[in-house]
């Protein structure tokens, strides 16, 4: 309806759906309990589980994902770079994203360094894999071609990776915020 090109291709919504979202899940699921989980009250339980909080929450991630898509998505197809490209920067941003979204979302309440980077193997190897995974379709044109990804260079995914990281660390930066 706006003219735009879908930003992923139906084969990479699909690869997006395995990779990111069931990875994720079985990775929060090994995620072990916050260090200040004992320090911390009891939940409310008239507080519904959706509540205000968690919504805005949601929410927030969603859009700092959102922009860290849509930003290099529409900034290629701005240049007049072709849609095969812009669409690569769409889905290794989707990648790299949600991520560092999961990292970042590993606690509400604790900054990452205090959970400790590597304390979720399970989330480590997924991350590995689906970073491992992402570089196999950008480094060997057979294989990115099957999945629609194009070769981009590596300053365009560390580009990509940064503004990436700057669109979620918010979440982390506010935590560290409130600890003190």
């Amino acid at each position: 309806m706006a003219g735009i090109p879908f930003p992923f291709s139906p084969v990479q919504i699909i690869l997006l759906e395995l990779f990111m979202d069931l990875g994720a899940s079985a990775s929060f699921v090994a995620e072990p309990p916050e260090p200040s989980i004992d320090r911390r009250p009891p939940h409310d339980p008239k507080v519904p589980f959706l509540n205000t909080s968690m919504v805005t929450g949601i929410a927030l991630m969603g859009t700092a994902l959102w922009v860290a898509v849509f930003v290099p998505y529409w900034y290629a197809l701005d240049r007049g770079i072709s849609p095969g490209i812009a669409q690569t920067a769409a889905f290794s941003s989707w990648m790299i994203g949600h991520i560092l979204l999961a990292f970042f979302s590993r606690s509400v309440h604790d900054p990452l360094y205090r959970i400790g980077f590597f304390t979720n193997r399970v989330m480590v190897l997924w991350a590995a894999g689906a970073l491992a995974f992402l570089a196999i379709l950008l480094g060997i044109p057979a294989a990115g071609e099957r999945f629609g990804v194009t070769q981009i260079s590596a300053g365009t995914v560390l580009a990509i990776a940064g503004f990436a990281f700057v669109c979620m660390a918010g979440f982390e930066l506010a935590k560290v915020a409130k600890k003190r």
